[in-house]
């Protein structure tokens, strides 16, 4: 996951097989130095209820595959993180919620 660095501009590079979609609510970190992420805040979004990472395929129609699914398990380690089908309705969500 990157700001500003596209997902179907990647796939336009790697290919949308090698390219999955993620979409990152209520997570806020600070990078201080190579390899020192600092995450804002004591407790995580899962102690508070929100799911942080929803990743999902980048093309419409392909359901919940095995490698979101996997990401998604391994990114709930970190905090709440569902695998979703519809990546570009979660992505339309967050955008209206950012506007309110």
């Amino acid at each position: 996951a990157q700001n500003g660095c596209p997902d179907w501009e990647l796939a336009s590079i790697a290919g949308a097989d090698r390219v999955v979609g993620l979409v990152m609510s209520f997570f806020s970190v600070g990078a201080w130095a190579p390899g020192h992420v600092e995450r804002a805040g004591d407790k995580t979004m899962r102690m508070k209820g929100y799911t942080t990472f929803r990743p999902g395929e980048l093309v419409p129609g392909l359901g919940l595959t095995e490698r979101v699914t996997s990401l998604a398990e391994m990114l709930d380690v970190i905090d709440q993180a569902q695998a979703t089908p519809h990546l570009e309705s979660e992505r339309w969500t967050k955008l209206a919620l950012n506007c309110m």
